[in-house]
């Protein structure tokens, strides 16, 4: 009958902010800026206001949005970031950050607790002073 069927993916399916795929790219949606939000959609979507937050204290315009990608080819490795005009990148996820990735925590626990955003403005301050 050639009709297509759509299942809905469940978390560990698709590209996702917690955790890098082996790939380690990021595909990039349009826009510019030196800061680079990885986030997944139904996480945006669902922390919108949040985000805008974030989004204010870095400076609209230096902000893009990305997603992980789940392929070699597709997206962006971390060592093209500087050609592409991104500083820094912040992943909404647990663990250590680096160079130019923060890691801000997850969206969940940021949107209930003062204390990890308070934790983040605290990674991210000195990046904005420099």
């Amino acid at each position: 009958m050639d009709i297509p069927v759509w299942r809905l993916r469940g978390r560990g399916q698709g590209a996702e902010s917690e955790s890098p795929p082996t790939s380690g790219r990021i595909r990039l949606e349009a826009g510019t800026g030196r800061w680079l939000l990885v986030v997944d959609d139904a996480e945006r979507a669902r922390h919108a206001t949040l985000l805008e937050d974030i989004r204010a204290t870095l400076g609209t315009r230096e902000c893009r949005f990305g997603t992980w990608s789940d392929s070699p080819e597709s997206g962006v490795a971390m060592t093209d970031w500087e050609a592409h005009g991104i500083g820094h990148a912040l992943v909404f996820a647990e663990g250590e950050s680096a160079q130019h990735l923060v890691h801000a925590g997850a969206l969940d626990t940021l949107a209930v607790s003062g204390d990890a955003r308070r934790a983040l403005w605290q990674r991210l301050k000195p990046l904005l002073e420099g």
